[in-house]
C-alpha cells in the first residue's frame, strides 16, 4: 500500500524524472496518508495542446486488419517530432467491447478502441483517420450517427471537434464561435456520439426535468436558454434538446458517386 511521497517513488521507476514527480509537488502527502493522485487541476489532466488538439483513438479494426496501412504514419509521426505528442499512450480495448450487455454510456470510439496516444500534427491525424474510416485522398465521411471523437478523461473546454461534413478532417478553432456550431460537431456529440448523446438526452429530461444538476459539460441542456453553463433559468416545459435521429447501427457515408460505405 502506499502510504507517502517516499514509498510511492519508490515504486516509480525513475522517479527523479518521472512526470509523476510533479503532482507531489502541487499535492504534497501528510506522513501515513495517501497521495492525491493525480491532484485536482482546473483542466482536463494531461490535456490537449493550446490548439485544442490531443488524443486521438486508434480503433481495433484498424490494429487487427489495417497495420500496413497505420505504420508508416506512426514512423512519419515519430519522425515529426512534436508533431506525435508526449509519448503518452494508454491502452484500451481487450474485453471491454463484450464484458457486459452494452447497455451503458460507452460510446462506440471508446468501446471498439484498442489504445489513443497524442497527436498534434493536423495532417498526420487527417491520414490516420482516412485508413480508420477506409477512404482515400479527397473523399470525405460523413453520416447519420457519428461514433464520436474525444477521450472523457482529457477532454478540455476547448478541445477540437471534426466536421460535420468530413469526419476525418477538424474543425478550425479560429472560427467563430457560431461558424463551429454550423459546421462542426458540439463538445457532447464528440464525446459520446450523436447516437449516444440522443438517448443520453432523452433520460436527464426524464430524470431530471428541472434541471437540477446543471453544470457546464452536462448533457442535457441544448434546449436552455444561453449554453447552459451557468444557471440557466428553469424552463416552463422542460424537453430533451433536439437532435437529428440517429439509426441504431452505426454507418459512416462516403460521399462519392453516391455510394455508401459501412464503418
Amino acid at each position: 500500500m502506499i502510504l507517502n511521497r517516499d514509498s510511492f517513488a519508490e515504486a516509480t521507476v525513475d522517479y527523479e524524472n518521472s512526470p509523476l514527480r510533479f503532482a507531489f509537488d502541487l499535492s504534497p502527502t501528510p506522513e501515513g496518508r495517501a497521495p492525491d493522485l493525480p491532484p485536482a487541476f482546473t483542466t482536463g489532466y494531461m490535456a490537449p495542446n493550446s490548439e485544442g488538439l490531443g488524443y486521438i483513438h486508434f480503433p481495433l479494426d484498424a490494429l487487427q486488419h489495417k497495420m500496413e496501412e497505420v505504420l508508416p504514419i506512426i514512423v512519419q509521426c515519430m519522425k515529426s517530432g512534436p508533431g506525435c505528442g508526449n509519448g503518452y499512450l494508454y491502452i484500451l480495448g481487450g474485453a471491454i467491447p463484450n464484458v457486459d450487455d452494452g447497455m451503458n454510456a460507452l460510446p462506440s470510439h471508446r468501446r471498439h478502441n484498442a489504445f489513443i496516444t497524442n497527436i498534434f500534427d493536423v495532417e498526420i491525424r487527417h491520414a490516420l483517420e482516412k485508413v480508420f474510416y477506409g477512404v482515400e485522398d479527397g473523399v470525405p465521411v460523413t453520416g447519420d450517427v457519428f461514433p464520436g471523437s474525444l477521450c472523457h478523461n482529457h477532454a478540455p473546454p476547448h478541445s477540437v471537434t471534426p466536421l460535420k461534413n468530413d469526419w476525418t478532417r477538424l474543425c478550425d478553432p479560429e472560427w467563430t464561435e457560431e461558424k463551429k456550431a454550423e459546421e462542426c460537431f458540439s463538445y457532447h456529440e464528440a464525446a459520446f456520439g450523436t447516437e449516444n448523446l440522443k438517448k443520453l438526452e432523452g433520460i436527464h429530461a426524464t430524470v431530471d426535468p428541472l434541471h437540477l444538476f446543471n453544470c457546464w459539460d452536462c448533457v442535457g441542456y441544448g434546449d436552455l436558454p444561453g449554453d447552459g453553463t451557468s444557471g440557466p433559468d428553469v424552463p416552463k416545459s422542460p424537453k430533451a434538446s433536439k437532435r437529428p435521429k440517429a439509426s441504431r447501427n452505426p454507418k459512416a457515408k462516403v460521399k462519392k458517386e453516391g455510394k455508401k460505405k459501412d464503418l
